[in-house]
C-alpha cells in the first residue's frame, strides 16, 4: 500500500536512513499534494493531458471583427424537418486554429550523506521539498496570469461605450483588451476600494451587468477571484454597512448570495501569481460553466510522474550527494476570451 506523506512533525518519527522517507516517490507525492492545493486556476479551467509537447486548439478571434452568436453572419434558423430532407449543417465564423507547445520548468535539491544519516536532516528535506512545491506552484500560476490575462493589462482596450455607461465608478474607457481579448476596466481613483468613496458592492453589480449583458454571448458571471487584501476591504465594507458573511465550509473562500449570487474567492497574491511588488489590486470575474481557457500538460514516458510532475533522482559516487529533480510541462491558452473580465480596484 502506498504511504501517504505526513506533516514534518510526524515525518521525524520515520526510521532512518533506510526508510521510505528518502525515496523519490515519497517526496514526489508530497510535492504533488502541496501543489494541487495551490494551483488555484486548475479549479477554473479544464486540464488536458496531451501525448506530445505540441498541441493545437481553436479559439475565438481577438483581432479583427469579433462575432457573437447573435451577430455571426453564418447564423441559421433550423428549418422544418421534412421526410427525405437534409439537415441544416451549422458552421461558425471567427474561430482561429492555433498551435502551441508546452513550457518546461524544473526544480531540484541536494541531500548530503550527513542529512540522510541524522534525524535533523529530515527537517531540511521537508523545508527544501515544501519550498520546491511552493515555488513551482507560484511559477505555474504566474504563467497562467501572463498567458490568460496578459498580466492584468488594462491599458490597451477597444472601448465599448455601452459597457462604460453601465459602470458607476469607471475611470474612463471600458471594453475588450486588445491582446488577450477579455473585458477590462479601471475604477476612478476616488472609488478605489481603499478610498472613502469606495462602494465594492456597486462595482460588483455593475461588472456583473457588463459581463452578463454581452450581446449574443451566453456567459454569466458566477465567481470573482481577488487577493486576500482586496477581499479584506470588500469584507469590511459589507460589515460596516450592516451585512454579514458566511465562511464557506469547503474552504474555497468567502461565500454570500447577497451580491448578485456571485461567489468570492480570496487568494494569496504571491502563490496565485498576482503581482506582489506593487499596490495594484484586480478582481477577476469568470463563468465557471464556460471556462475561458484550457491547460494542456505533458509528462515524459521515460521518467515516472506524480500528479503531472515528472521526477528523477541520482546519487554521486564521490560526494554521496543525492539529487532530487522535479519538472512539469504545461501551457494554458485562452479559448473564450469574452468569458472573463478584469477590473482594477486599487493602486
Amino acid at each position: 500500500m502506498a504511504e501517504t506523506p505526513r506533516a514534518s512533525t510526524s515525518e521525524t518519527r520515520l526510521a532512518l536512513p533506510s526508510d521510505k522517507f528518502f525515496r523519490i516517490d515519497y517526496q514526489a507525492r508530497a510535492i504533488a499534494d502541496l501543489i494541487n492545493v495551490e494551483l488555484v486556476f486548475d479549479r477554473m479551467f479544464p486540464k488536458v493531458q496531451i501525448p506530445t509537447r505540441a498541441f493545437w486548439y481553436r479559439r475565438k478571434s481577438v483581432s479583427g471583427t469579433r462575432y457573437s452568436d447573435a451577430t455571426d453572419p453564418k447564423k441559421e434558423y433550423p428549418p422544418p424537418m421534412e421526410h427525405g430532407g437534409k439537415i441544416a449543417k451549422v458552421t461558425v465564423s471567427d474561430y482561429q486554429e492555433l498551435s502551441d507547445t508546452v513550457e518546461q520548468y524544473s526544480f531540484g535539491f541536494d541531500i548530503g550523506l550527513d542529512s540522510r544519516e541524522e534525524v535533523q536532516g529530515i527537517d531540511y528535506v521537508v523545508r527544501a521539498r515544501n519550498s520546491t512545491g511552493y515555488w513551482m506552484a507560484e511559477s505555474i500560476n504566474a504563467g497562467i496570469v501572463t498567458s490568460v490575462l496578459n498580466d492584468f493589462s488594462v491599458t490597451s482596450t477597444t472601448d465599448v461605450a455601452a459597457m462604460a455607461d453601465m459602470m458607476t465608478h469607471i475611470a474612463s474607457d471600458m471594453g475588450y483588451e486588445d491582446t488577450v481579448g477579455h473585458i477590462v476596466g479601471v475604477l476612478d481613483s476616488d472609488n478605489y476600494w481603499d478610498e472613502a468613496g469606495a462602494d465594492p458592492v456597486v462595482d460588483i453589480l455593475d461588472l456583473l451587468t457588463v459581463f452578463d449583458n454581452q450581446t449574443g454571448f451566453w456567459f454569466r458571471g458566477t465567481d470573482v477571484y481577488m487577493t486576500n487584501r482586496a477581499l479584506n476591504l470588500f469584507n469590511k465594507f459589507i460589515i460596516n454597512h450592516g451585512g454579514t458573511w458566511a465562511r464557506d465550509p469547503t474552504g474555497a473562500g468567502w461565500i454570500t448570495n447577497a451580491v448578485g449570487g456571485v461567489t468570492f474567492h480570496g487568494l494569496k497574491n504571491d502563490v496565485a501569481g498576482w503581482e506582489a511588488t506593487t499596490g495594484d489590486d484586480y478582481i477577476w470575474m469568470v463563468d465557471r460553466n464556460n471556462p475561458a481557457a484550457t491547460s494542456y500538460y505533458y509528462t515524459s514516458s521515460e521518467y515516472p510522474n506524480m500528479g503531472g510532475i515528472n521526477y528523477h533522482t541520482w546519487k554521486e559516487d564521490e560526494s554521496k550527494v543525492q539529487t532530487y529533480q522535479f519538472w512539469y510541462s504545461r501551457k494554458t491558452v485562452v479559448r473564450e476570451p469574452t468569458a472573463m473580465a478584469v477590473l482594477k480596484v486599487r493602486d
